[in-house]
């Protein structure tokens, strides 16, 4: 869609993009087309879309004979979406959170693959409900705030809490840099397309719960790890003293510090 027929239909339908909902509308077709090649979004994909606004990535789905699952948050959007796009028989559109949409992605079928434009604020969470859910996607191709994007696929030795969050699902690959200049209304800065490559490293232990434990010790990240556990988990110092010893983790060492595989290293010794 160019900048004039999103105007337009902001216009006809007198809504405006809200700032709350990260609504900045895709203008740029030539970088779209980009961005699914690179995703290796195949004609014939399932593909279930976060947050399709006005339809302009839904259209370029769409054209390539993608059977889409939308899930918009916003009322008005979801709703006028498939006449905006002229009620294709393979589109559905559903008015909904996709994080409280664990029982409508159980139902869909396999493979498929998600796109989504999102805030980066919530990352974490999108992530976590695809990937936690019994029906995994194949693939997650995400457009979010360049920094981030590059925290997230830079291998560093340096951990945040969101990269973790995202490490114990999928491996993520930095794909496109997307120019602020490829929306209407411009953000203020660049995007960037990842994707991530669900995997199964740790599924044998309670991914959440390892993600928990990696949060309280985050809460001082500039404090070592185990004496912020200690004074904020149910766990004695003891108990915490042996598990940095049987890992050989020293006992100032920070949050940022430890691996995503000694997190659940950790999370392990602890419940035994």
């Amino acid at each position: 869609m160019t900048i004039t027929t999103i105007k337009k239909l902001l216009e006809e339908y007198q809504i405006a993009p809200l700032d709350s909902l990260s609504q900045n509308f895709f203008i740029d077709r030539p970088l779209l087309e980009k961005m699914l090649n690179k995703a290796n979004i195949q004609p014939g994909d399932t593909v279930v879309e976060i947050g399709p606004g006005l339809g302009s990535l839904t259209q370029a789905l769409l054209e390539r004979d993608c059977p889409v699952e939308a899930f918009e948050i916003d009322r008005t959007l979801a709703q006028i979406l498939p006449k905006i796009l002229g009620n294709p028989d393979n589109l559905i559109v559903r008015h909904k959170d996709i994080m409280e949409a664990s029982l409508e992605l159980s139902q869909i079928p396999q493979p498929y693959k998600v796109v989504a434009n999102i805030p980066y604020h919530i990352t974490g969470g999108i992530i976590r409900t695809l990937l936690s859910n019994t029906n995994r996607p194949a693939s997650i191709t995400l457009l979010i705030q360049q920094e981030v994007a590059r925290k997230l696929t830079t291998d560093t030795s340096s951990y945040s809490l969101q990269r973790l969050s995202v490490e114990i699902y999928a491996y993520p690959t930095y794909l496109l840099t997307v120019p602020k200049g490829c929306f209407y209304p411009r953000p203020k800065v660049d995007s960037a397309v990842i994707q991530l490559t669900p995997h199964t490293l740790f599924d044998h232990v309670n991914k959440e719960a390892v993600i928990q434990l990696a949060k309280t010790g985050f809460q001082y990240k500039r404090k070592q790890a185990r004496s912020t556990l200690i004074k904020h988990t149910e766990f004695s110092e003891s108990q915490l003293n042996h598990a940095f010893n049987s890992l050989e983790l020293a006992y100032d060492i920070r949050p940022e510090q430890i691996s995503l595989t000694e997190w659940v290293s950790l999370y392990n010794e602890l419940h035994q």
